[in-house]
């Protein structure tokens, strides 16, 4: 995998998870059904693993005010 992508397939996964959080955050679901429901073991799992990707909180990363969402949805 690492030949093959760049990266260990423990990162890939972790970066396929947080892609998929990204992705539901406009559901209107709490932050712990999204946790439940994209692998991460509770809400302070994901929400400590999105702060090393995005570098700030999960409510702060897809406000309105912030492009990353639409980077990784359109990507």
């Amino acid at each position: 995998m690492l030949a093959n992508v760049g990266v260990t397939p423990k990162l890939f996964l972790r970066m396929l998870r947080f892609r998929k959080t990204i992705a539901l955050h406009d559901r209107q679901e709490s932050w712990a059904q999204m946790a439940a429901e994209c692998g991460y073991h509770d809400q302070s799992h994901m929400v400590r693993e999105f702060k090393q990707f995005a570098g700030e909180s999960p409510a702060v990363s897809v406000g309105e005010q912030s492009d990353l969402a639409t980077h990784f949805i359109s990507s």
